[in-house]
């Protein structure tokens, strides 16, 4: 096809890319007035029925894609022998393009990277594996929008047969036909090594590109396709966070789970990784994030300090109080004994002297004294300058007492009766 010429109600407007296996051009639908990509088979592919049928077989499983973040293919046509199908025209950027030397900003990352992974995985939910992705095949639109393009060596899982169908629509130079498929930088070990592959292969690819979305590199390097081939099989990644530390470091963690070199230790499924990434974002939203290894140390370290300086209040005010308890001054102890001086007998009956022995021997001495009304018994009684007695019972009146707690002071007060018990 050249510029200007008509197929069906599709004006060809320009060339944008080969491959081994297709040309695509921006065309005008001039029915619905808008543009749109057409893709062509080559005529001496068109001629080869397998090819025709792989062809066919991708252009169907593309149409079975229905996502915002993924090309939408409009119709499968065939006029004059030739065969091709119209698909979404996407104007913008590829991510490829927009990757800064040094790698993109943090939210630029998840702007990005979490669209990519919801794509692959509306794709493996259908049985799809793209098997081709890289930054090249990702376009970012004007207004921010990503899509993932070219499904051309999309794997294709038949779900009533135990067949596998390769499609060979890559728009960009591949290895070539009858070749390993797939851009050699961004492909999974399995996928270099000829294995069987499944959607755990786009997995290893996601993970290339997340590290070179972040770092400005890829993650796999070497002189020659060998050497290539070799740190893709062989070797472990630099972490994302030793070549800039101001990355999320669970950031690093996401990209090396889906670039283990065995499948069954990688993320399991594309929706795994999104959400993921999705948490991620919110942690780092938050300010919950640490951003390296250094900062997972830094930021606990300062709850850590708060809660020493707790600590070392509270047992400054411990020893505070322990301090105040040891150097105070000893409580008063209690007065365990109760002293009364010898009765009088001041009735002038000397038959009277002896019950006042008796009453001090048997009471006063037996502490079975009763204290006064508003005397606590603790205190000291330290005379009694005059008191009555009589036989049963026995009243004392005592207007004067001397009470005190270890002190000769002396205190007078109002004439006062007590009952003092007598027992047998």
């Amino acid at each position: 096809m050249t510029i200007g010429d008509t197929i069906s109600h599709f004006k060809i407007l320009y060339k944008l890319g080969a491959g081994g296996m297709g040309e695509v051009f921006p065309a005008e639908d001039t029915k619905l007035e808008r543009k749109v990509a057409i893709k062509f088979l080559p005529a001496e592919v068109a001629t080869d029925p397998d090819r025709l049928e792989r062809f066919r077989r991708e252009a169907k499983a593309i149409a079975k894609l229905n996502h915002p973040n993924i090309v939408t293919v409009y119709s499968v046509e065939e006029e004059d022998g030739h065969h091709f199908f119209a698909m979404e025209h996407v104007e913008g950027k590829t991510l490829g393009e927009l990757i800064p030397k040094h790698g993109m900003k943090t939210d630029q990352i998840f702007e990005y990277a979490i669209p990519i992974a919801e794509a692959l995985s509306a794709a493996h939910e259908r049985g799809i594996t793209h098997r081709d992705l890289k930054p090249g095949n990702i376009m970012v639109t004007a207004e921010g929008r990503v899509k993932v393009l070219d499904f051309g060596l999309a794997k294709f899982h038949l779900a009533d047969k135990k067949e596998t169908i390769e499609t060979e629509l890559s728009t960009e130079l591949l290895t070539g036909t009858g070749r390993v498929l797939g851009t050699m930088p961004y492909m999974s070990p399995e996928q270099l090594q000829g294995k069987p592959i499944d959607s755990r292969s786009d997995i290893f690819s996601f993970g290339t590109v997340l590290y070179t979305m972040a770092t400005g590199s890829r993650p796999f390097s070497g002189e020659s396709s060998a050497d290539l081939i070799s740190s893709i099989l062989k070797d472990t990644p630099t972490p994302v966070t030793e070549l800039k530390g101001e990355l999320p470091r669970h950031l690093s963690r996401v990209i090396r789970h889906c670039l283990e070199k065995d499948p069954s230790h990688r993320f399991q499924t594309a929706l795994d990784v999104r959400n993921e990434l999705e948490e991620l974002k919110t942690e780092v939203d938050a300010g919950e994030a640490p951003t390296s290894d250094f900062s997972l140390f830094v930021k606990p370290a300062r709850k850590v300090s708060r809660i020493w300086l707790a600590a070392g209040i509270v047992a400054i005010v411990l020893g505070l109080i322990a301090i105040y308890l040891i150097l105070r001054p000893p409580p008063p102890q209690p007065v365990n004994s109760l002293a009364v001086m010898p009765l009088a007998n001041l009735t002038g009956d000397p038959d009277l002297d002896h019950d006042r022995h008796e009453i001090m021997e048997k009471h006063v001495v037996t502490g079975r004294i009763a204290a006064p009304a508003g005397v606590a018994p603790e205190l000291l009684l330290g005379q009694i300058d005059e008191a009555v007695a009589k036989r049963s019972p026995c009243q004392i009146y005592a207007p004067d007492l001397c009470i005190a707690a270890g002190q000769d002071s002396r205190a007078s007060v109002e004439k006062r009766r007590f009952d003092m018990l007598m027992g047998n």
